[in-house]
């Protein structure tokens, strides 16, 4: 795929995208990926090349060690045609000043917060749910 467009069937395709690490920026990335000043779950967002991200009740739990860091989880959703280096951009654009502080996964696959690498696991994940 390159980094291009993906035209595919008009069944929408959702990832899953967390932010992992420091407290204090995991909650900054994410009221900066949402552009709010208030954060509601369920409510999904329109971003650059097609897609939207909504995101998920946050759920809390006790853990045996005191390094436990939050976990902000959202979903993606891809349908029809999608410029996916729009919506790597927009991710990247977003996280990039929490990039020492804040893991993403999108489907469970650790990336760094490399423009690049946010585009090709995009894209490998479509072409694998689109196969499923």
């Amino acid at each position: 795929m390159g980094g291009g467009s993906y035209n595919g069937s008009k069944a929408m395709k959702q990832l899953s995208l967390s932010l992992t690490g420091d407290p204090a920026r995991t909650f900054r990335s994410v009221f900066d990926l949402f552009e709010f000043e208030t954060l509601t779950s369920n409510e999904p967002k329109k971003i650059p090349g097609g897609a939207t991200i909504t995101l998920l009740p946050m759920v809390e739990q006790r853990s045996l060690t005191l390094d436990a860091a939050p976990s902000m989880e959202m979903i993606l959703t891809i349908g029809g045609t999608v410029a996916v280096n729009m919506i790597s951009s927009y991710l990247y654009d977003k996280l990039k000043a929490h990039k020492d502080n804040v893991k993403l996964r999108i489907n469970r696959r650790v990336t760094e917060l490399d423009e690049g690498k946010i585009t090709r696991i995009i894209e490998e994940e479509i072409e694998f749910t689109t196969r499923s």
